[in-house]
Parts: structure tokens; sequence; C-alpha cells
């Protein structure tokens, strides 16, 4: 699995302007992922906002600053994706007309942006639910999303039930990825696959 990310909720019974500070730097910490534009000039730009409909070939950094992904969006076409580690000794659910097998794949699919457009997207939209929060629901949700030999999404499901809205809230957040996927490949096909996404939620007390 590329992706494994935690939304953190503080349930805050004093006003604590520390607790809150050390949340908001949390914040903004996440947020410095890192990704740009170069130009035709060879010229690099950096973002600080995820954009709409990006042109051109942009390079994506996680948050220590180590690059991850380089894509052109204008050919649609990866240019460089770095493997995370023993991502060869994962096994993939893959969608044969009317078989499914469990095997490892040639790639597995890839999110266009990586985690740096995850985590960005992320800090900007996680909620985390009120039920679950007054009610100390916490822990990790695994999140299945079943990819096409198209790249599209064409089912969100959870292997686990932790309750209080937090695996509607992790299948909503992971919904409003903006740049879409690139399908699996098996035996240098494109393929159907099931990707499993593990979203934590965790809660701190003051």
């Amino acid at each position: 699995m590329d992706y494994e990310f935690t939304i953190f909720g503080y349930y805050i019974y004093k006003k604590n302007l520390y607790m809150k500070l050390k949340f908001l730097i949390l914040l903004l910490t996440l947020s410095t992922t890192l990704f740009g534009q170069k130009t035709k000039s060879n010229k690099f730009h950096w973002r600080d906002k995820i954009v709409a409909e990006p042109t051109g070939v942009w390079e994506f950094y996680n948050y220590e600053k180590e690059l991850v992904q380089i894509y052109d969006f204008t050919n649609k076409n990866l240019i460089f994706h770095k493997t995370p580690p023993n991502s060869d000794t994962i096994m993939y659910k893959v969608i044969l007309g009317i078989d499914t097998i469990l095997t490892k794949l040639d790639r597995p699919p890839i999110n266009i942006g990586g985690g740096a457009i995850w985590i960005k997207n992320l800090v900007s939209s996680m909620r985390y639910p009120a039920v679950a929060r007054e009610n100390n629901i916490q822990g990790k949700v695994y999140v299945a999303i079943t990819i096409n030999k198209d790249g599209v999404p064409i089912n969100y499901s959870t292997k686990n039930v932790l309750g209080g809205g937090l695996e509607e809230e992790a299948i909503r957040v992971i919904k409003l990825l903006p740049y879409g996927w690139l399908p699996g490949i098996f035996n240098r096909e494109k393929v159907t696959t099931e990707y499993i996404v593990p979203v934590t939620f965790a809660l701190q007390f003051d």
C-alpha cells in the first residue's frame, strides 16, 4: 500500500490554547507537502493549492521533500513514480471477468499526485465525525477501492466497521481526490484491481 493516513480529532473539554495551537501546528506541518509545475522553458513553479485542471509536467514531493512522482497531465503520461518499500511483496485482489484472484502485480494502481495530493486534500477536507468523537470511537478503517482497467474507481467499501460515521468519512475524503488513478498492471495488461487504503482516526483528550 502506497498510502496510509491519520485523521486527528481533539476533544477539548476546557478551552486550552496550547492544545489548539498544537493541532494547528500539526495541520501546518502536514500541509507543507510540495508540488509544482515545470513550464516549457524548464522553469519550476511551486504551487500551494490544488489546481482543478492542471496541464504540463508536474512534480510531487512528500513532507520530507523527497520526489515521489512526476506526471505529464497534457499527455497523460506517468514519467516517474517512487516505489514504496516492500511493495513487491503485497498481494492484490484482481478481477478478471467472473474470476477473482489474489496475486502480486507488475504495478499496483497509482493515484495521480501521490501522497502530496492525498495529504493536501486530507488537511483541507477532513472532519472527525461528531458521534465518533463524543463516544470516543477511534481506530483504523480499511477502505477498499475497486479501480477498473481504465483507472476509474467503480466501487468504494470498507473491510471493517468501527461505527460513529468513521467509515462514511473515510470514503468521503478519499472520493474527493482530484486527479484520478492509473490502473493496476498484471502480466503486462491493465486490470481491475481492489486497492486498500488504511485511514486511522485518532482522538487526543485534554
